[in-house]
């Protein structure tokens, strides 16, 4: 069975050093809900059929370069 991977756009904006803006960007250019993380703080990623989900830490976000990220995730067998 052929391993399935789903792409999701993070847009990613730094307010300061112990906050970041983190946005789900969907087409091609609709950016939904910004939520602000902070240090200890998970960002929720639901995958388009919401058959998974995924948290990446503020460590995780804060790797990522300002702007916008693509991010891919291998589907998970139960």
């Amino acid at each position: 069975m052929a391993q399935i991977n789903h792409k999701v756009t993070l847009v990613v904006e730094r307010k300061s050093d112990d906050c970041i803006k983190v946005a789900r960007k969907n087409g091609v250019s609709r950016v939904r809900l910004w939520k602000k993380v902070r240090p200890g703080d998970h960002y929720k990623v639901e995958l388009a059929d919401q058959s998974d989900v995924r948290f990446l830490s503020f460590e995780e976000i804060n790797a990522m370069q300002e702007g916008e990220n693509l991010l891919e995730f291998e589907e998970r067998s139960c």
